[in-house]
């Protein structure tokens, strides 16, 4: 389906995590994983598959059952349910959302958000707090590999250094670290991420949702 889309579209080639990185490949998986900023930052369109209930299952049959819903401009409801899905979101020039029954939704990078909530998941973070509103929402997502926690966000935190002007490492901003330290999470008892890829101060050493 998503090759249909781009042929549509005119683009000669299109980019899949799943088959562009060698998965059983981790030095392949980390150079790409470094690169995937650039990916997204310089990619034509990034497909949304909403419709598809999962990477095997094609979203153009469902898309096509109704009478399409174009909203140029708008976003799709809802926020992103993966950990990698939120760079790609935020760092894509545009992006096509095939949602369920037959919407279409295009919303632009450069786009202005009128839910704080919305644009937190759809904009690069220009200061501390809005940096701190997009890592709660990111610290609901979903990753295959708790690992990835860190990873999945070094194409937003590339951007982000030079529009705030600081250095980020281990999930700690160096001229804000008190307040990086200040997190909590939402809901039950502390519960340390043994597969976490960050120090027990950071937020990125513990499961599920938090907040600042």
């Amino acid at each position: 389906d998503a090759v249909q889309v781009k042929r549509r579209l005119g683009v000669p080639f299109f980019w899949a995590d799943s088959l562009c990185i060698i998965q059983d490949d981790k030095g392949d998986c980390e150079r790409e994983a470094a690169r995937m900023g650039d990916v997204y930052m310089n990619a034509y369109c990034t497909i949304a598959a909403h419709a598809a209930h999962h990477a095997d299952h094609g979203f153009l049959q469902e898309s096509m059952q109704r009478e399409k819903v174009v909203a140029v401009g708008g976003h799709a409801n809802g926020e992103p349910s993966r950990g990698w899905a939120l760079q790609e979101r935020i760092l894509s020039p545009f992006t096509v959302h095939f949602g369920p029954a037959g919407s279409l939704y295009l919303n632009s990078r450069n786009r202005r958000y009128p839910s704080s909530t919305t644009a937190a998941l759809s904009v690069i973070p220009r200061t501390y707090h809005g940096w701190y509103e997009m890592l709660t929402q990111y610290s609901a997502c979903f990753l295959t590999n708790p690992r990835d926690k860190l990873i999945a966000l070094s194409g937003i935190v590339q951007r982000c250094e030079g529009l705030i002007g600081d250095t980020y490492t281990g999930g700690i901003w160096i001229n804000n670290f008190i307040h990086c330290l200040l997190w909590l999470r939402q809901k039950g008892a502390l519960e340390q991420d043994v597969a976490a890829p960050a120090p027990t101060w950071s937020w990125a050493s513990v499961k599920r949702k938090i907040q600042y």
